[in-house]
């Protein structure tokens, strides 16, 4: 299998490199074939796209699943994860907001019977590495899971697939307002109302992972992404904004929230 490359055959003449890919997918009918060129331009570079979705980070619109290539176990499994509260990628995805290799997934953080037999039939895939990348904007994401063969998920490899990704990410959302809805901003998400709603009952950054299954990495981005939104100069005059406007005063802590860190 040829290694990762930036430079290589292309799908056809006119893909060349991620700029010419770009230029084609802004071309195309539908997210269906976007996806399928994708495929083509990844597998000239020694990497194998398994699965595109496009999803509400928060998971109240149904998602857009434009492109399969799981053996039909896999399948079955994640259709069934869907109704029981989601995938460990999807999950992973939305914690940690960076690429990771999802054979590296602990299955300790997913116990469950079905979410432990995904991550067992994965394994038996024919690659040593399934990278997974998230896109996020605004309310939306895009996750995409490609299989590497024997190539390590770093470096040159990491650094391209992740570039084309991204890239084709944003040529997609400009291209077909179907995916381009699921990306529309609010002013703050759930999940955003949550975190900044923790934050002013007392809990502290660091503590905020132990009530939320969410990096410290990830909350702080939350953080970051809530005073932006919000047009404040830091989080104390975030949470004064958020409250006048009505974003996190009518949230209720969950069972698990014990307001003795306050």
């Amino acid at each position: 299998m040829p290694a990762l490359s930036s430079r290589g055959v292309g799908v056809d003449a006119r893909i060349s490199g991620v700029l010419d890919l770009l230029t084609v997918v802004r071309s195309c009918q539908n997210i269906e074939d976007a996806c399928l060129l994708l495929e083509s331009f990844l597998k000239e570079r020694g990497a194998v796209l398994l699965s595109v979705k496009f999803c509400d980070i928060d998971d109240r619109k149904p998602a857009i699943r434009p492109f399969g290539r799981y053996p039909c176990a896999i399948s079955q499994l994640s259709a069934e994860l869907r109704e029981s509260g989601g995938c460990p990628l999807t999950k992973e995805a939305i914690k940690q907001l960076a690429p990771f290799d999802a054979l590296l997934i602990d299955d300790r953080k997913y116990p469950d019977f079905l979410s432990k037999r995904f991550l067992q039939e994965l394994r038996k895939l024919d690659h040593s590495h399934v990278a997974v990348i998230p896109v996020v904007f605004g309310h939306g994401l895009m996750l995409v899971t490609a299989g590497l063969g024997n190539h390590d998920f770093k470096g040159t490899c990491r650094d391209l697939l992740v570039s084309t990704v991204c890239s084709f990410a944003i040529a997609i959302i400009h291209r077909f307002n179907e995916a381009a809805v699921l990306f529309e901003s609010e002013v703050l998400s759930r999940l955003e109302a949550r975190v900044l709603f923790l934050y002013c009952s007392g809990f502290r950054p660091g503590q905020i992972p132990e009530i939320i299954d969410l990096s410290e990495v990830t909350v702080a981005i939350i953080l970051r992404n809530v005073i932006r939104k919000l047009g404040a100069a830091n989080i104390g005059e975030a949470v004064a904004k958020a409250l006048a406007m009505g974003e996190i005063g009518n949230l209720q802590p969950s069972d698990d929230v014990s307001l003795e860190h306050c």
